[in-house]
C-alpha cells in the first residue's frame, strides 16, 4: 500500500512538518522517495496512528520512539482508530438552564453570549479586537474564551457534548487568567 504525505495527513491529522519531525527523530521511517513523490507505507499510517494515541496521553517522544522499537508491528496496529461514531445533531431544545443541558462555556456564563448566527464578529489575533462583519457568510458559531495572555480556547456552538465537557474542564483548570 503506498500512501503520499496527503493520505497519511487526512488519515491521521498529523500536519506534514510534523510527520517529516518524526522521520528526523526516526520516530517514523524514512519514506520510499523525497519531496513531493516521497511513498509512504501501511508502516507509516500504522505509527502514526500510535503516535497521535501516545501523545493523546501525554507521552513524550522520546518514550513514544523507545516504546515503538519494542513492539511489533501487530501490537502497533492495534491502535488504529475506529470508526469515528456519527456525530448527533445539536439537540435544539437544550438550552442552558434545562433540564440535561450542559453548563454554558466560559467562566462568567452570564456575559458570555454569543452573537447571532451570520453576525459573528471577525477576532484580530493581534489584540486589536472585533472587526466588522461584512461579507461574512452565515455558519457555526464559537465561543472563544481567553485562557492565558496569548491564548484563547474555541468551542463551535454544535461541539458534541464531550467536546463541551472537555472545554469547561480546561476552563476550570485554567480559568481566564488575563493578566500578564
Amino acid at each position: 500500500m503506498d500512501l503520499t504525505m496527503a493520505d497519511l495527513v487526512e488519515q491521521t491529522g498529523v500536519a506534514p512538518r510534523t510527520i517529516r519531525e518524526y522521520v528526523r527523530l526516526e520516530i517514523l521511517p524514512r519514506p520510499r522517495g523525497t519531496g513531493p513523490a516521497a511513498l509512504y507505507s501501511r508502516e507509516h499510517l500504522l505509527r502514526l496512528w500510535a503516535i497521535v494515541h501516545f501523545r493523546a496521553e501525554g507521552v513524550q517522544l522520546d518514550e513514544i520512539k523507545k516504546g515503538l522499537a519494542r513492539m511489533s508491528l501487530r501490537e502497533i496496529a492495534r491502535f488504529k482508530p475506529k470508526a469515528p461514531a456519527p456525530t448527533p445533531a445539536p439537540p435544539e431544545a437544550e438550552a442552558p438552564g434545562q433540564p440535561g443541558a450542559p453548563p454554558p462555556l466560559g467562566p462568567d456564563p452570564e456575559h458570555a453570549q454569543l452573537p447571532p448566527r451570520g453576525r459573528a464578529p471577525r477576532a484580530d489575533l493581534a489584540g486589536a479586537g472585533p472587526h466588522g462583519d461584512e461579507g461574512l457568510p452565515d455558519g457555526p458559531r464559537w465561543a472563544i474564551v481567553a485562557l492565558l495572555p496569548g491564548m484563547a480556547l474555541m468551542v463551535r456552538d454544535d461541539a458534541p457534548r464531550i467536546v463541551r465537557r472537555a472545554a469547561r474542564e480546561i476552563i476550570e483548570r485554567y480559568g481566564s487568567n488575563t493578566t500578564g
